[in-house]
């Protein structure tokens, strides 16, 4: 990109936590010779904030579409935790579960001779999730294989395991 273009920035599949907001300070260039920013999408995230859930600065426009937004009590009462190897992670039937926009088109629309691990890692859940080892004081990696979201969609980093209820079987009736 050419130093002083407009870009814009799709923000997707994230999964966020602050305690008092999330706010992105950086999205406003030009900056670093990055071009200036015209828009921001920002779509299937999931906020865990008590603060504003998204604040930019400087950008024309902004759009927010397929979002869930939990106060931290909230999320810690729904099951989304900060323990383990996947801090955050959808519990089994969480309302982030199967609720997200499919956004394949858009993962489609990266080109995949240039950046073929984007392409890729945009139609994948993550492998991030880390533990803290509070005795050694060191992160503990995930030892996670990231999952491709198919055909229906999580909102968050992670996609959550849909599990179908198998109908009941050697039924009779009795009269």
């Amino acid at each position: 990109m050419v130093e002083g273009s407009t870009a814009g920035v799709e923000i997707f599949n994230n999964t966020f936590h602050g305690k008092s907001g999330i706010k992105f300070s950086r999205i406003s260039g030009p900056v670093y010779n990055f071009p200036n920013v015209s828009f921001v999408t920002v779509r299937n995230n999931h906020f865990i904030t008590d603060g504003p859930s998204v604040v930019f600065n400087k950008v024309t426009t902004q759009t927010s579409s397929d979002n869930i937004v939990m106060t931290n009590a909230n999320a810690t009462q729904a099951g989304y935790v900060a323990t383990g190897n996947t801090p955050f992670a959808p519990p089994a039937g969480g309302v982030t579960v199967g609720v997200g926009k499919d956004l394949t088109s858009l993962a489609a629309g990266i080109p995949s001779t240039e950046i073929s691990d984007a392409a890729t890692a945009a139609l994948s859940d993550t492998s991030m999730g880390v533990a803290y080892d509070t005795v050694r004081h060191n992160v503990i990696g995930p030892n996670r294989s990231p999952q491709l979201r198919g055909t229906t969609w999580d909102i968050g980093a992670y996609q959550g395991e849909h599990q179908s209820i198998a109908p009941p079987q050697k039924l009779r009736v009795i009269p």
